[in-house]
């Protein structure tokens, strides 16, 4: 149903310049929030174009390409992994057209630890191994646990990208990593 006094939706830019596109992000041809974005830049903000631009909402939420409010509700999720040997491991990895924040990140305990440990949280490209570090907190003994970690107010992480989790030192196991996240898209 076209809206109340407006131009024929077939008359409409964004109709026209996405009537071949579909409206889930992945598939090939989808609307995304960059074509969004330069239709958007085409349009002045003034009463000749509220249709328009009530027009442009509609398909960015349809689309999932723009958000209005906050984190979307039960999407909480709780990753937690157990280390029995140094190196990453990938916890976590957004799904087509996703965005999700980062609440933080704990440690439960360590068995067999000698010296220091230590945990490093990153967001990497899968694609070009380039990598942003987000946190990296050493423990000495059993009486440092359980570490928490929530410094990640506004990080965020999309489809292209992975966060994971770096154990270091010597450990015969680091126990419950847990990575907290909420889909915010």
């Amino acid at each position: 149903m076209p809206l109340p006094d407006a131009d024929p939706p077939d008359k409409s830019r964004i109709y026209e310049e996405l009537k071949s596109k579909t409206a889930l992000p992945g598939a090939t041809g989808a609307v995304t929030p960059d074509l969004l974005d330069n239709l958007l830049n085409q349009v002045f903000v003034d009463a000749d174009n509220e249709d328009e631009l009530r027009r442009h909402l509609l398909v960015g939420m349809a689309s999932r390409n723009i958000s209005v409010s906050g984190p979307i509700p039960n999407t909480l999720t709780l990753e937690a992994q157990t280390f029995t040997s140094q190196g990453y491991k990938v916890f976590f990895t957004p799904g087509v057209g996703e965005i999700w924040q980062i609440m933080g990140v704990s440690v439960a305990s360590s068995t067999g630890l000698s010296g220091t440990g230590s945990i490093e949280v990153d967001i990497n490209n899968p694609t070009t191994s380039t990598r942003l570090i987000l946190a990296d907190f050493n423990f000495t003994s059993s009486s440092d646990f359980p570490v928490v970690e929530t410094g990640f107010p506004f990080q965020f992480v999309d489809e292209n990208h992975q966060v994971r989790i770096r154990a270091e030192g010597t450990f015969t196991s680091i126990n419950d990593v847990t990575l907290g996240m909420i889909r915010v898209r």
